[in-house]
């Protein structure tokens, strides 16, 4: 009973400057298989996704801090409002870079989530922007030199950051 628990559960680690997380979704004596995509707060600071740019395939080696994906975006926030509630919006336009915590090898390339984008035109903090595969010394290492933190401590952390420009009010 408690084998089939540890087999299903994940381990998350989040890069706070990015409001990127990776997370092992399984692993061997020698690798690791993770999955990579934004936070919620990193969600945040993107508006509405025009489009996602994929820049690896499957098979292909990455590095550490390698762009993997670009989202395209756009988005309105309030800039100004007089006594009256008047409010004036502004329209924001931008690209946010999402590059890898990790190096590895990539698994899947995630073309199901750039057609899933054309009709629905959003992602969440659940969206996987990349699976690959790593070995366990980078994993370790990757750990040790990056500035990953854990869930909890990320809440911690984004509770004294600015709400992203696209946060619900």
């Amino acid at each position: 009973m408690a084998t089939s628990t540890v087999a299903k559960r994940c381990f998350r680690m989040i890069c706070p400057s990015r409001h990127v997380w990776i997370e092992m979704i399984s692993k061997s004596s020698t690798h690791r298989w993770v999955q990579i995509g934004l936070t919620e707060r990193g969600i945040e600071d993107i508006g509405d996704v025009s489009s996602i740019q994929s820049f690896i395939h499957p098979g292909q080696c990455i590095t550490r801090g390698q762009e993997i994906v670009k989202i395209h975006f756009e988005g309105h926030a309030i800039t100004a409002a007089d006594e009256l509630y008047h409010t004036v919006w502004e329209t924001f336009e931008g690209q946010l870079a999402v590059v890898s915590p990790v190096s590895g090898t990539v698994l899947e390339q995630q073309n199901e989530i750039e057609s899933d984008l054309q009709e629905e035109e959003e992602i969440d903090s659940d969206t996987v922007l990349a699976a690959l595969m790593i070995t366990g010394d980078e994993w370790k290492q990757t750990c040790r030199e990056t500035q990953l933190v854990n869930e909890q401590q990320y809440q911690i952390l984004i509770q004294n950051m600015t709400r992203g420009k696209f946060a619900e009010q």
